[in-house]
């Protein structure tokens, strides 16, 4: 947070004074719930005209950013005096990968990611986590993990580096392999899922941190059968011996890594 977020909310909420006016403020706000919307904007100029010239206390930070979508309900003027960003997440390409490693007790998938920026300021994604809702109320949290990168024809996933916040400018986009990451079930409960559709929510944090709500979002649904819970447990029961096998004896996979492709559906 930086005295352009505060310019740009007191510019607004001058233009709203200026156009509008007492008068018309009352008429159309006179409902309960937009009055309680004009006495908040009303408390944002008092705010604001007490430290127009400083960056605001901590206390006040979050409830100026929570204030940037009320301002943006207006109408009016506002909707062209205030400058965002605006970013879409969403999957890359038509396949995600659920990923079984050797001794490691925790499920994983892979996805490249896409994330698009419509905005007209640069726009910072903070975090990113998955829900993964399926049948008889299965539902498992995954955080993103790590950055990776693709060799041998995009077969071969390889970390890139951790996870760190992306920067994407006004009107650029960014393309990216992520691997999110679920809790600790132990590698006897690893991947006993039920067969069925599973619901995707992706959902994370631009521009704010992850002790807030979330303010971007995106569906989609992966199928997983009973063949591929068997393929998943088998790669989970293997030794060293048989990940020396593979993919193929001449060029096995030096993480003992396995992906079982799933074709994502849109929502």
């Amino acid at each position: 947070m930086d005295t352009t977020l505060i310019a740009a909310i007191i510019g607004a909420l001058a233009t709203i004074s200026a156009s509008l006016g007492a008068t018309l403020i009352g008429l159309r706000y006179n409902a309960s719930r937009d009055r309680e919307k004009l006495e908040t904007l009303l408390h944002a100029a008092t705010v604001l005209g007490k430290r127009a010239s400083a960056a605001a206390e901590p206390e006040e930070r979050t409830f100026l950013e929570d204030n940037l979508e009320l301002l943006s309900e207006v109408g009016g003027p506002t909707k062209t005096t205030l400058k965002r960003a605006e970013i879409t997440v969403c999957p890359g390409e038509e396949y995600l990968a659920l990923v079984v490693q050797k001794d490691n007790p925790r499920a994983a998938f892979n996805v490249l990611t896409k994330l698009t920026n419509e905005g007209q300021e640069v726009g910072i994604v903070d975090g990113l986590e998955a829900i993964f809702t399926g049948p008889e109320g299965a539902s498992f949290r995954f955080v993103w993990n790590l950055f990776y990168g693709r060799e041998r024809g995009g077969l071969l996933h390889t970390m890139s580096s951790y996870i760190h916040p992306i920067a994407i400018p006004a009107g650029g986009s960014n393309l990216l392999g992520i691997q999110f990451i679920g809790p600790d079930l132990g590698i006897a409960n690893l991947y006993s899922w039920p067969e069925g559709r599973y619901e995707v929510e992706m959902t994370g944090w631009m521009n704010r941190s992850a002790d807030r709500a979330t303010n971007l979002s995106s569906k989609f649904y992966v199928d997983i059968s009973k063949s591929d819970i068997a393929q998943l447990k088998e790669w989970i029961g293997w030794d060293d011996a048989a990940w020396a096998q593979f993919p193929s004896p001449e060029d096995p996979d030096p993480h003992k890594a396995a992906g079982l492709p799933l074709r994502i559906v849109r929502g």
